[in-house]
């Protein structure tokens, strides 16, 4: 068991001992252990009241250098109030989602569920005539790279158009500062673009990222997005 899943049990068993109180169905006696426990533990752990609710969590990145589809990641860092951080100085890459309880674990799964439909639609235009049609290495790849690009994009504001309501500026600012204490020396990925010399490829990206269907979950789970492929 890593650092972070142990103080994340922790944190679980603190904030489940807080609810042990009398109010709740528990005699004075057991209230007032419970509460000396929990005292106990956030001074072991150096705790406060605001980390108990703050989490990360870790998804594997596709690479260690910053690709186009990176700028992403920072929009689902905003549309989950969460603080979106790189290391890629592990055994493999890895992007950490700092925040509130359960956000940075909704911001991975955003991740995983687009990284899987970029993936698909990128497979897609691959097959596709136009990108046949390309007569050489560099110009398929400049293909994928503005096809990419104006994918990313479409995919970018189609969530900030779902989730612009609950963007909360306190709330990422406190995601923020808590990276900033679990995180010294990683660092966010830098922006990527693509040129705009085939307009063609760029207008078949901005056709997927609308054929990607996003809408706001509806069954009461964590997970506020549904992504179909």
């Amino acid at each position: 068991m890593n650092l972070m899943d142990n103080l994340a049990k922790i944190k679980a068993r603190i904030r489940a001992l807080k609810e042990m109180t009398k109010g709740r169905g528990c005699t004075e006696s057991e209230a007032a252990a419970a509460a000396r426990k929990v005292s106990d533990l956030m001074g072991k752990y150096a705790l406060s009241e605001h980390d108990l609710f703050m989490t990360a969590s870790a998804t594997r990145h596709k690479t260690r250098r910053s690709v186009v589809r990176d700028r992403l990641w920072s929009i689902v860092a905003l549309c989950t109030n969460t603080h979106a951080v790189l290391d890629g100085n592990g055994a493999e890459p890895t992007m950490t989602f700092y925040g509130a309880d359960p956000c940075p674990e909704i911001a991975g799964y955003l991740k995983d569920l687009l990284n899987t439909a970029i993936d698909g639609e990128i497979r897609r235009f691959k097959a596709s005539n136009y990108y046949k049609r390309r007569r050489t290495l560099k110009t398929k790849r400049a293909a994928v790279a503005q096809f990419t690009d104006s994918l990313v994009n479409r995919l970018g504001c189609r969530l900030l158009d779902v989730f612009r309501a609950q963007i909360s500026e306190p709330s990422r600012k406190l995601s923020r500062e808590f990276a900033d204490t679990q995180c010294t020396g990683l660092v966010i990925s830098k922006v990527v673009r693509a040129d705009a010399s085939q307009p063609e490829a760029r207008w078949a990206g901005r056709v997927a990222g609308d054929r990607v269907p996003i809408s706001h979950g509806v069954d009461g789970s964590k997970s506020p997005l549904q992504i179909a492929s």
